[in-house]
């Protein structure tokens, strides 16, 4: 549902793009070009999400614990796959955004085609919304998935265990020993430096570049009011 979102909200930036190949003086140019690009782009993320989908179909149900494991390793293609459409919703709203600008300058250049490029500025608005409830709900697929894992590595066949720097079982005579002090170092000790996995630099990535897709888009939108400003001033 949230992919079909996506998709509405870009259509009419295709749509913009629509009457301006139509002309002869930009005929196989660069809003020709924009659009069959993001036609490319609309079927690429397309067939991203179909097989998501499909791999979401066809998930083993659950299992006993003891063969978490094996389920878990079940999962891992599910797992790549929603990175995979992660990366391709990021992709089609790029390719949105380029297409965007050649509607606004043409919009800017042709009076006539202003409200086209009205309507896709705020397509591409309404599909930047879509684009990170999409690359959210995807992205818990991965986090879900790679912390499950670090749990089971931990503790196989879903049974308590002594884990340094995370978990060690006592009776009450090592409590006695140690005055009666539950404070978790006392007992659990320190556990060996891990590196980040590739799904928290991918996540950390994500976030900085949403952050500066945003940025980008209000620079835009005050470069233009400040250059019709100029403009107005005959400058």
């Amino acid at each position: 549902e949230s992919a079909n979102d996506l998709l509405e909200s870009l259509a009419p930036v295709r749509a913009a793009l629509a009457p301006f190949p139509e002309r002869a003086e930009v005929e196989g140019g660069p809003a020709a070009e924009a659009a069959a690009k993001l036609d490319r782009a609309q079927a690429d993320f397309c067939a991203e999400v179909d097989a998501f989908k499909d791999l979401l179909r066809r998930r083993s149900p659950p299992g006993p614990p003891a063969a978490l494991k094996q389920q878990l390793d079940s999962l891992h293609p599910l797992a790549d796959a929603s990175h995979a459409v992660a990366k391709q919703t990021d992709t089609l709203c790029n390719v949105a955004a380029g297409a965007i600008e050649i509607c606004e300058r043409e919009g800017d250049a042709r009076p006539g085609n202003a409200h086209n490029a009205r309507a896709a500025a705020n397509a591409h608005r309404e599909a930047d919304a879509a684009r990170r409830h999409v690359v959210g709900q995807l992205e818990q697929v991965r986090y879900l998935w790679s912390h499950a894992q670090w749990l089971v590595a931990r503790f196989p066949g879903a049974e308590l265990r002594d884990v340094d720097g995370l978990v060690k079982l006592v009776d009450r005579s090592e409590i006695a020993a140690n005055d009666w002090s539950l404070t978790p170092n006392r007992y659990v000790g320190v556990a060996a430096g891990e590196p980040d996995d590739e799904h928290d630099f991918a996540h950390a990535l994500r976030a900085v570049h949403g952050e500066l897709e945003d940025l980008n888009g209000q620079a835009a939108v005050l470069a233009a009011t400040i250059r019709k400003n100029f403009e107005k001033l005959g400058i």
